[in-house]
């Protein structure tokens, strides 16, 4: 080969590699600043090489000519777009955003352009070629032009260069730095060798080729290295379908390459030694062994342990260098066929999803044949044996490669379709299965049995769970192509043994694949014969599980063998049985949110919601029957007793026990649910009178009274209920669930356990009541309320000690509202806070008032409500009314009742200590009424007790109440505490109490609560 020939190929071969290397390092990311960047000035490179091959190569001066025009193109703006490409590579993006800066980088180098190509073209200051051993080599004629470029050049490297060493040095990522520091390292390198060859040695007027592109191979490795190494320069992503993306296929395929260029060898010496018998071409030895030594490079780079890229880009680079050294081998006859060898390359090529092989061999090829002119404008040439040999060859070769290229990309269409189809069937499943409105578990199953079964070509499909002990069958699901008949009978007919064995199997592995029942050994003859009998040939079996524990199996069978089923890969039934778990876990947790969402968790009784649900249905059911429906609401009496004092564990398990006993006793006769708390609501069905309602509820109240035994302990509980019926009590739900209410309540009030029917009177106080309640919520800013005032006397010196504050509502056109009336209706809508602050508000300035104006100095008793107390701003609140009326402490009595006492115990006892260190007196009202605990009763702070008036007025005629009226006092005075009697009418009321030494009485034995104008005539 000659010198010029040799220049050409190294020249061309490093263009192809500079490609390679790009395309590499771009990882296909085309719009990431820095990739294009990349990629131009590859591209430039390669104008570069391909304007000094023709250069050196070209037959004659005016050929080299043209390549020498052609090299500024690819070298002019080379400096630019390095500076560009170092700004981006260190973060300089900010700099790249001022417009002024692309000027500065690309003016220079079009101006380059203008001199070296547009204007020697025209013959201003043209340079000249001499003829070398070495090819065409340029004889500058130096002027003000070769000198700007000098400049031009010597700046924008040190710039470049000093750019990449300060980020070396200031960058606080070592990665960047490293990068940095290496690559400016490759520059120094490429820059001082490319001064050398290109530049110095023109000064110096050494008659060698121009060829700085070898050494631009340097940074560019360096790059390469860089993105193997630290990953893209770019932060973008880019993602390709991998349509031919095995490595298996590309495997082979470059083994394919690599023993090509050895027949290639083998073949160019039996074409010039045996059929030509004498040497046509020189060093036939020299291109044979260098086409083995391409052979050996292909498969090393095989055999390497890298990502694919880096193999293709590899290989690449072996074309690049291959391509031209064949092509140009034959350039004295104009490689004439050998030249065709190319398209085999491309066909090749084509395999591959990423195109650096594609790109780099057509970029090559495309420069080999311009080179090929350059060296050989015109040439006459023999068609002779050889080159008919070698074009059957090529043609065979080719044939070979495009039917192996075409049946990888049908196998692989093939396989996309199936996979694609196998897909659409997935999807369609799930989004069955996702849309799904009606939780039908059977049809859920069956459907997608059916089209599972549809899609692979079984005949029957199948779903089979075990019970927890993995003894029983707890579900099966099968779905049979016509004509087929069930299973089911033979799955249940399998004996524990072997279905242990298989679980224990699935255990080992995934999936259970019987290809062709026919070729099953002598040993599973009895199997055989079983599976002959049910006509299968084919099977497939894969558990199903959940948290890892196979709880299932899924499975396929048919009268034909595997091989004739629709199946590519066990991939597809995996997933399928990866979809009927998730099915399964999700139909599970839709039973458990119903479950949540419609039954009440202790009892397991339906809830509120459920219940409503159920009884608009069965009113809806009534419509077109002369049958009446029941409501009946029922409340277990003092359960909050129950819980104060055996605790919440043990009153859960008395309202579960308390369920199980209504369920028990309505059984067919209706819905038994619970409504919160210790509440109760059932729906009596298909009533015909009255009577039925009397005989249900009577049995029902019987059952509820017999002994609860818990832990080998009775405990007796009653309740109370109402009863409303459809339609003369509520043609809705609402308003017959309201009226058993009310009818409950009024039950409660006539002493508890016991059941009352609703009556007109009861649904007229209901709504007598509604209306009460709409009317309280103005009644305070109408001024509706009034304070009286009820004295509170010494037993002694029948003086007066004290006053309750009771509040009064008058209704416009109803006068008086009893308290017993309005209180409770305040405290349950919570306008007891706002009434209540009013009420002490009231008291506290009136007392005020009069001490102001001169009175006895006397304490005013306040009833204050539990909402009250448990408000979390109410300390402060009495504090602010203390300090707005001036009203000192210790003239403040707050009465709590002993039911609020006895809620939250410990939260009431601070409260009840932080009034007590304000100086404000606390007394328990109605003391008695309610389940009295001694040990709570130590715990307040309190100074008071009040006896309840229905023990006092009881003491003329009932030695009972006598005996707890002394009881109480003695209690009190062994506490040090005060005792007040309410409700004192009579003489002999005032001598028993005064004989046992109870300290004050009030009652209308002495005074009537009254107005303050009233009181205050009396003072």
């Amino acid at each position: 080969m000659a010198y010029s020939t040799f220049w050409g190929v190294l020249l061309i071969a490093c263009a192809g590699l500079s490609l390679a290397g790009g395309l590499y390092a771009t990882k296909g990311i085309h719009k990431a600043a820095i990739n294009k960047i990349l990629m131009i000035i590859c591209a430039a490179l390669l104008v570069w090489s391909l304007g000094l091959a023709i250069n050196v190569a070209a037959a004659n001066a005016e050929i080299g000519m043209i390549g020498y025009f052609i090299a500024p193109i690819g070298w002019g703006p080379m400096s630019g777009l390095l500076l560009h490409f170092t700004l981006l590579f260190t973060g300089k993006e900010k700099l790249l955003k001022k417009w002024w800066i692309y000027p500065l980088l690309y003016f220079p180098g079009l101006m380059m352009i203008y001199q070296f190509t547009i204007l020697q073209s025209i013959g201003h200051n043209t340079d000249g070629l001499i003829h070398t051993m070495h090819g065409w080599v340029p004889v500058l004629n130096y002027d003000i032009w070769d000198y700007l470029f000098y400049a031009y050049y010597i700046g924008f490297t040190v710039i470049n260069l000093m750019v990449l060493l300060i980020t070396g040095k200031t960058s606080k990522d070592k990665s960047q730095k490293d990068q940095a520091m290496l690559l400016a390292i490759c520059y120094i390198i490429s820059y001082t060798l490319g001064t050398l060859s290109d530049t110095v040695s023109g000064l110096l007027d050494i008659s060698l080729p121009r060829h700085a592109t070898v050494y631009a191979l340097i940074p560019l490795g360096a790059i390469a290295y860089i993105v193997k190494r630290y990953g893209s320069m770019s932060t973008e992503t880019v993602k390709k379908k991998e349509f031919f993306n095995i490595d298996a296929v590309y495997s082979y395929v470059y083994q394919i390459m690599g023993f090509a260029f050895v027949i290639g060898s083998i073949v160019n010496i039996v074409l010039q030694k045996i059929i030509y018998k004498e040497v046509v071409i020189s060093n036939i030895s020299e291109f044979s062994v260098l086409l083995i030594a391409i052979a050996l490079f292909i498969l090393m780079v095989n055999k390497f342990k890298i990502e694919g890229s880096l193999k293709e880009m590899l290989i690449a680079m072996a074309y690049s260098f291959s391509i031209p050294y064949i092509t140009l081998r034959f350039v004295p006859y104009g490689s004439i066929t050998i030249w065709a060898f190319i398209f085999l390359m491309i066909i090749i090529s084509l395999i591959y999803s990423r195109q650096i092989l594609l790109i780099t061999i057509a970029a090559s090829a495309f420069m080999t044949q311009l080179l090929v002119w350059a060296i050989s404008p015109e040439v006459l040439v023999e068609v002779n044996s050889a080159d008919y040999i070698l074009r059957l060859v090529l043609i065979g070769i080719s044939l070979l490669f495009s039917i192996y290229v075409n049946s990888v990309y049908v196998t692989k269409l093939n396989e996309n379709l199936s996979y694609d189809k196998k897909q659409a069937i997935l999807s369609e499943i799930s989004q069955d299965f996702i849309s799904a409105a009606d939780w039908n578990k059977d049809e859920i199953l069956h459907n997608f049995l059916g089209k599972c079964g549809k899609s692979i070509g079984s005949e029957r499909s199948y779903i089979i769970l075990f019970n927890r002990d993995k003894v029983e069958f707890e579900y099966f699901c099968e779905w049979l192509e016509e004509g087929a008949q069930t299973q089911w009978k033979d799955f249940e007919s399998i004996s524990l043994d072997v279905r242990h064995r298989l679980l224990k199997q699935f255990d080992l592995q995934r999936i259970m694949k019987l290809s062709d029942t026919n070729v099953l050994p002598p040993f599973a003859r009895q199997y055989k014969q079983a599976l002959v009998k049910r006509n299968i040939r084919g099977m497939v079996n894969l558990p199903i599980r959940e948290k890892g524990e196979t709880i299932g199996v899924i499975g396929f069978n048919s009268s034909r063998p595997l091989n004739e089923w629709n199946i590519d890969s066990t991939g597809f039934l995996e997933i399928v049985a990866n979809l009927v778990s998730d099915m399964l876990q999700k139909i599970k947790a839709e039973s458990r949110n119903e479950l949540l969402a419609y039954y009440d968790q202790l009892t397991q009784l339906p809830n509120r919601i459920m219940f409503k649900d159920r009884l608009e249905q069965v009113i809806k059911q009534a419509e077109n029957t002369e049958k009446m429906i029941g409501v009946v609401f029922m409340d277990i009496d003092s359960f909050k007793t129950i819980n104060d004092t055996l605790g919440h564990d043990l009153g859960d398990k008395i309202l579960f026990e308390v369920a199980q006993v209504l369920s028990r006793s309505i059984g067919n006769n209706g819905t038994v649910a619970r409504f919160g708390g210790d509440e109760f609501i059932i729906i009596l069905n298909q009533l015909s009178n009255a009577k039925d309602v009397a005989r249900i509820m009577a049995d029902l109240m019987h059952a509820v009274n017999e002994p609860l035994d818990l832990h080998g302990q009775e405990f007796f509980v009653t309740i109370s209920a109402g009863i409303a019926l459809h339609p003369q009590d509520g043609e809705d739900s609402d308003t017959l669930i309201k009226n058993a209410d009310t009818a409950m309540y009024r039950a409660k009030e006539m002493g508890k356990n016991r059941y009352l029917m609703c009556s007109q009177e009861m649904k007229d106080e209901g709504l007598e009541r509604l209306e009460l309640t709409n009317k309280l919520y103005r009644a305070l800013e109408r001024e509706q309320f009034t304070v009286y005032y009820q004295p509170q006397i010494n037993i002694e010196t029948k003086k007066i000690v004290g006053l309750e504050a009771l509040l009064r509502w008058s209704l416009p056109g109803k006068g008086m509202v009893s308290p017993d009336t309005f209180i409770p209706i305040a405290e349950q809508t919570r306008l007891i806070n706002p009434i209540g602050e009013w009420v002490l508000e009231t008291a506290c300035r009136q007392n005020k008032l009069w001490q102001e104006k001169g009175h006895e100095e006397m304490r005013i008793a306040v009833n204050i409500s539990i909402y009250q107390l448990i408000n979390p701003g109410f300390i402060q609140q009495v504090e602010g009314i203390l300090r707005k009326t001036g009203l000192s402490a210790e003239y403040l009595e707050l009465e709590i009742t002993e039911s609020a006492a006895s809620n939250n115990i410990d939260i009431i006892v601070n409260i009840l200590k932080n009034l007590k260190a304000l100086g404000i007196k606390i007394s328990i009202d109605d003391f008695g009424t309610e389940y009295s605990s001694l040990s709570r009763l130590k715990m307040l702070p309190i100074d008071r007790i009040k006896i309840d008036m229905q023990f006092i007025q009881g003491i003329e005629g009932d030695e009972k109440d006598q005996a707890i009226a002394k009881v109480i006092i003695n209690l009190a005075k062994s506490m040090n505490l005060k005792v007040v009697a309410e409700g004192v009418e009579t003489n002999t009321q005032l001598n028993f109490l005064s004989q046992r030494m109870c300290d004050e009485v009030q009652g209308f034995y002495y005074y009537e609560p009254m107005p303050a104008e009233e009181i205050e005539k009396i003072l």
